[in-house]
């Protein structure tokens, strides 16, 4: 009898303990299985980050940077699911060289959507040094049901004119 009662307390226990790890759990990362597409001209560079799990509420996110005339830049992206999620972030990150070689972030650019499929920013006429190196870095991320998508992109540099 005594060991019985001890049995139903140890599994009492076990049971609010698993309870409780249930509703503590913290948001899930998913790693996501993709691949990079990237290109570049003299005038802009594009990063482009495709999806190709099953299953999975990211489908792709972009990060572009452009020449705009005279010591001027523009830069661009976007997060996409493949359907409508509880929030969809973008963040983008500006990035200048004086050699190509050590970059430093001279700009930070968030977005955000709720209830969407696709988020999107840009950034036009940005000042720009005339011989410097420019890149877009962007961070994509998709929240739904209690799970969380992310990924990254990176242009290649341009340079200012």
């Amino acid at each position: 009898m005594q060991k019985r009662r001890i049995l139903s307390v140890v599994c009492g226990m076990l049971s609010c303990i698993m309870c409780f790890s249930v509703v503590v759990m913290p948001v899930s990362a998913e790693e996501i299985a993709g691949y990079h597409e990237t290109t570049m001209t003299e005038e802009e560079a594009t990063d482009t980050w495709y999806s190709v799990g099953r299953g999975v509420y990211l489908a792709f996110g972009t990060a572009k940077v452009m020449r705009d005339g005279k010591a001027r830049i523009n830069i661009s992206g976007s997060t996409n699911a493949h359907s409508i999620c509880e929030e969809l972030r973008l963040a983008l990150y500006l990035d200048e060289s004086p050699d190509n070689s050590s970059y430093g972030t001279i700009g930070v650019y968030h977005y955000s959507e709720k209830n969407d499929a696709s988020v999107s920013g840009y950034e036009t006429g940005l000042q720009a040094k005339s011989g410097y190196y420019y890149s877009v870095r962007g961070t994509h991320t998709v929240y739904h049901g209690g799970t969380r998508e992310t990924t990254d992109t990176c242009t290649d540099a341009i340079t200012a004119s």
